[in-house]
């Protein structure tokens, strides 16, 4: 594997354009279909620079993986760490950032490591597990602190519901039925997470 320490910004920025070009064909024809030679010449690059890169295809899988999970790290991250957001909004910065980063192609992507690629599922689960323990869990615990969750609730429950409910923007048939973008429907489960589905302004 290339040392990217070692890498010019021609070098880096070639590196980069590699990994994009690979991570979109991947989600549009599945890992195990990715051919190197189709993607050799869709970005003008030879076999043997990706092999300098990456070693092998698997090699290069991993790096979109890894490039995948920093994507997500980096976002909680500026998200738990803005001391200037309460709770609400931090889930909420949050959520623009899903959208972005993960969608339908992704979790077929993190099934298909799983039956194909079980080493690299194991590695991106590892670090998928780090997020919560480190990351969501503190967002919750903020949350408790400024009242919005019941103090009754498990922490790790709450963790875990925020993430399932989540997953239902990548799930095409649901955004067909409600007539919401992926987008809309982020915000949408960040506001039933946070404040359920009763109307506060409303007579009691």
């Amino acid at each position: 594997m290339i040392d990217l320490n070692a890498l010019t910004v021609k070098q880096r920025n070639r590196y980069e354009r590699i990994l994009q070009t690979a991570e979109e064909m991947m989600y549009q024809q599945g890992f195990y279909k990715l051919s190197l030679e189709q993607l050799t010449k869709e970005i003008s690059v030879s076999r043997s620079t990706i092999y300098e890169c990456f070693g092998s295809k698997e090699g290069m899988v991993e790096a979109i993986v890894n490039r995948i999970s920093d994507r997500l790290d980096n976002s909680l991250e500026e998200a738990v760490k803005n001391g200037q957001l309460n709770c609400r909004d931090k889930f909420i910065q949050l959520a623009h950032a899903q959208s972005k980063n993960l969608n339908a192609n992704c979790y077929r992507l993190f099934n298909d490591l799983k039956i194909h690629m079980p080493v690299i599922y194991k590695q991106f689960e590892e670090r998928r597990r780090n997020r919560e323990r480190n990351g969501y869990k503190m967002l919750i615990e903020q949350g408790l602190m400024e009242g919005i969750f019941d103090k009754d609730l498990n922490e790790d429950f709450l963790v875990q519901l925020y993430l399932k409910m989540g997953q239902l923007t990548a799930d095409t048939n649901i955004l067909e039925n409600i007539s919401m973008n992926k987008q809309e429907t982020m915000e949408a489960i960040i506001k039933v997470f946070l404040n359920g589905t009763r109307n506060f302004n409303s007579a009691s």
